[in-house]
């Protein structure tokens, strides 16, 4: 515990860095927990999948999966894989599986807490299908809910969830997605469905 709680330290510093000195003993306790408790998700071995979603863009990302590859002075290391969905009215940009070296930061932003995630494409650009800040909505293992302005061209409500979780506590975390999803427009909500992306993995190779 205390070895996360350091590395925890180390990516609230670079917040400070980033944003200007910030004293965290100002902040809500509540807002402390969350960042702390998806900290340690993001820290563990254990892989994270996207399991709803709700997405304002018709054509995004689906089957969104992430393991911990390290940590260091820039965040939380991860390798992220996700299918891009083909358009439909361009019938040449066909869906395609995507990998993502990616860096989770956790923090305050505006005394709210916030999940900055940067997805590198090749040169150094960041993807816009992942990357974005994100406001930390709900934080407690197994899961959390991320969520960008609502009025934002590519607006976006997330429930990541540790792969392995029980259906009781699964329950309570898709319990959450909804009540702090439901005012984002969405034309359906994304579920992960692990037998179709599956399918897609195997027609990739």
């Amino acid at each position: 515990m205390k070895f996360i709680f350091c590395n925890v330290l180390v990516v609230f510093l670079y917040w400070g860095h980033s944003y200007g000195q910030y004293d965290f003993r100002t902040l809500p306790q509540e807002y402390r927990d969350r960042m702390g408790n998806v900290s340690e998700i993001l820290n563990g071995t254990t892989p994270l999948t996207v399991m709803r979603a709700k997405y304002k863009k018709e054509r995004h990302a689906v089957c969104v999966r992430s393991r911990r590859l390290e940590i260091s002075n820039l965040g939380f290391h991860h390798n992220l894989s996700y299918f891009m969905k083909g358009s439909k009215i361009e019938p040449k940009e066909r869906g395609e599986w995507r990998k993502r070296d990616t860096y989770f930061y956790v923090g305050p932003k505006n005394k709210y807490p916030t999940v900055v995630i940067y997805a590198y494409m090749d040169h150094g650009r960041h993807d816009p299908e992942i990357s974005g800040d994100y406001y930390l909505l709900y934080g407690k293992k197994p899961c959390f809910v991320l969520g960008t302005m609502q009025r934002q061209d590519n607006s976006s409500c997330l429930l990541w969830e540790q792969d392995g979780t029980l259906s009781k506590p699964h329950e309570i975390c898709l319990g959450e997605f909804e009540t702090h999803c439901k005012n984002y427009y969405s034309t359906k909500t994304y579920k992960y469905r692990q037998e179709k992306c599956n399918a897609r993995s195997t027609e990739e190779k």
